[in-house]
């Protein structure tokens, strides 16, 4: 039986893919033989993923995001809506009132080191989203404590508009990484924020963000339920 062809979309993942690999594997200290490990897949097998002989799916798309430290959209486009339309097609799965009844987690927050980087994080908090628009985020490391301790969780409200003295999420133009800090004044041009561990002022421009969304509660562990528990 003939192979079947890629597309030039699987082919493009695929040299996205070695362009991420390239320029992150010296500060990740990664080698093909690591990933491939990692995956507990053969090298041959992921050498295939990185050449366009076989096309990348959810699953291999999501545990090389994870370890090159992007999000999956930068390696698939096409492969980040396939698992947004999985996880929508879950959340339609669920009656009105479930879905009040859960705050959906998407992301692992990771501050260790001066550094912060992402992991995606599936499951649910046992908390009210009466709003249907919250999500949570789980923060691991010590740089906002003592305001977060490693392990509790940000539900962030996207719906909410953002007054002074709100902790905030916020989403930056060119950077992958989100901000956690907290809002003290709306200046017009930009907003004054403060940095949780030296409680200095510094001022983000509005034109260099794309988002910014109001946490409106910190939550324990103890009420995330991880996806393989839904």
């Amino acid at each position: 039986m003939q192979k079947k062809k890629l597309t030039s979309e699987q082919i493009a993942d695929a040299e996205r893919l070695k362009s991420i690999y390239e320029a992150k594997k010296k500060s990740l200290d990664l080698t093909m033989q690591r990933i491939a490990d990692e995956m507990d897949i053969s090298l041959s097998a992921l050498g295939h993923y990185f050449y366009g002989r076989n096309s990348l799916n959810t699953k291999a798309v999501s545990a090389l995001a994870k370890l090159l430290q992007v999000d999956v959209s930068d390696i698939s486009p096409s492969l980040d809506k396939e698992l947004r339309q999985q996880s929508q097609s879950l959340q339609l799965s669920l009656t009105e009132t479930q879905l009040q009844e859960r705050v959906p987690v998407r992301l692992k927050v990771i501050t260790d080191d001066g550094k912060v980087c992402t992991e995606p994080l599936g499951g649910y908090l046992r908390l009210d989203n009466s709003q249907l628009s919250s999500f949570g985020v789980q923060i691991i490391g010590t740089k906002l404590w003592p305001r977060v301790k490693s392990g509790e969780f940000l539900v962030v409200e996207p719906g909410r508009t953002c007054q002074p003295g709100d902790d905030v999420y916020v989403l930056l133009h060119g950077e992958n990484q989100p901000l956690i800090t907290m809002l003290m004044l709306d200046s017009g041009a930009g907003y004054t924020v403060s940095d949780y561990t030296s409680n200095r002022p510094s001022m983000l421009y509005k034109d260099n963000i794309r988002a910014i969304y109001p946490i409106s509660a910190i939550v324990s562990p103890e009420r995330f339920i991880p996806a393989a528990s839904n």
